[in-house]
């Protein structure tokens, strides 16, 4: 009795692990507008599907301006203000500012590597919750390499690390890998595609969300 105790109890926790499991899909259009000497605009609405793609996840509005400083080495500032499904099916508001490190450089002529360092702080249901005026702090690692095979596609694989700001001893928190491929429809518009893994780390149950990814990008 307490061996079929034991099984049905291994049973039971597996499936508990497996419900935090989901599938998802996000779509989004990237617009970047050239303005005077290095300095670019930067507008990406999006829209993010999970619970096995049957619900609006969340929909956000990233905006910013970004600074060419050299051939290699670009930074920007952003905000995004983002609308999240909570548990009782409400949505609760976000408010976003990061900044962004990016350096590029290609190899080989066929090999474009980059490197991307985000500070974030984010602000959870500012006006309604107790909590709300209290930020979170994130720090954002994330390395890409891409492949030019030829003038139209480009296969890339990334990834990305989370870690508390506030506690850079206490390990990465959250762990994101993507492999993708950009296609070229003309010299200023793309449609990119990408299977994306992520996960909690440093957690009992973690969250695991294994996401399709598509969008389209213009600049001008």
């Amino acid at each position: 009795m307490k061996f079929k105790f034991f099984i049905l109890l291994f049973l039971l926790q597996n499936l508990c692990r497996a419900q935090y499991n989901d599938a998802g899909l996000w779509m989004t259009c990237n617009m970047e507008k050239n303005l005077k000497k290095k300095f670019t605009a930067l507008l990406n609405p999006t829209i993010r599907l999970n619970e096995n793609i049957t619900e609006v996840g969340s929909s956000f509005l990233d905006g910013g301006i970004g600074y060419k400083i050299n051939k290699h080495i670009k930074v920007s500032a952003n905000y995004r203000i983002a609308a999240r499904r909570r548990l009782g099916d409400s949505y609760g508001f976000r408010n976003r500012f990061y900044t962004d490190f990016a350096f590029r450089k290609k190899l080989k002529k066929l090999i474009t590597i980059s490197y991307r360092l985000r500070l974030q702080s984010q602000f959870a249901d500012y006006f309604t919750s107790r909590n709300g005026k209290i930020p979170d702090y994130t720090l954002r690692n994330k390395l890409q390499f891409k492949l030019d095979i030829n003038k139209k596609y480009s296969p890339y694989l990334s990834g990305e690390l989370w870690n508390n700001a506030k506690q850079l001893n206490a390990g990465f928190t959250n762990l994101r890998c993507v492999a993708g491929i950009d296609y070229e429809l003309s010299k200023k518009s793309g449609f990119f595609i990408a299977y994306i893994f992520q996960r909690e780390l440093n957690s009992s149950n973690p969250l695991r969300d294994y996401i399709t990814s598509i969008g389209y990008s213009i600049s001008f």
